[in-house]
């Protein structure tokens, strides 16, 4: 096969910037562009760490609710109601969606468990959510007045205790 001139002058000029765009080197930043990088590069890796950190605490967080709650509600209402909450956090931290765990079946129309809840919800909340003084104030006080009952705040206790020993203070 023969090629005209014009064919090979193109192929040659194609080959030229192919050439050229391969041996281009990177640019050469400038020393305070390279400052920034590397503390820019610096944050993000900060922040990805303690994201992290975040995501394994919630994680743990949710498996001990759900161990500790299976004694007095089943697995399957335990893991309904863990599941209920890390939706409520996903969701801008708003926990309405949690109220219709209050009445599910076996839930409903008992009194201690209904409380049970109340409690759990507000130490998950104490736990996960960003809260101000006042807010932070008063679910402590819903968990600490729930605990003192020795029928009711017994399984609230013993969560409070479980965190507390995973290292999660209240």
């Amino acid at each position: 096969m023969l090629y005209t001139a014009e064919q090979v002058a193109t192929l040659m000029n194609t080959i030229q910037e192919a050439t050229q765009v391969i041996t281009q080197s990177a640019p050469v930043l400038d020393p305070i562009d390279v400052k920034i990088k590397e503390q820019t590069d610096k944050r993000i890796a900060e922040r990805m760490a303690i994201a992290q950190q975040k995501i394994e605490e919630v994680a743990r967080i949710n498996a001990t609710f759900q161990v500790i709650l299976e004694d007095s509600l089943g697995a399957a209402a335990s893991e309904q109601i863990v599941r209920m909450l890390d939706k409520s956090r996903m969701s801008n931290n708003t926990f309405h969606q949690f109220v219709g765990a209050y009445t599910l079946p076996g839930i409903k129309n008992d009194l201690h468990k209904r409380n049970l809840l109340m409690v759990v919800s507000a130490i998950y909340r104490l736990k996960v959510k960003d809260l101000s003084k006042s807010q932070r104030a008063s679910l402590r006080s819903i968990v600490k007045y729930h605990t003192l009952c020795d029928h009711c705040g017994n399984i609230a206790k013993e969560l409070v205790n479980r965190l507390e020993i995973q290292g999660i203070k209240m």
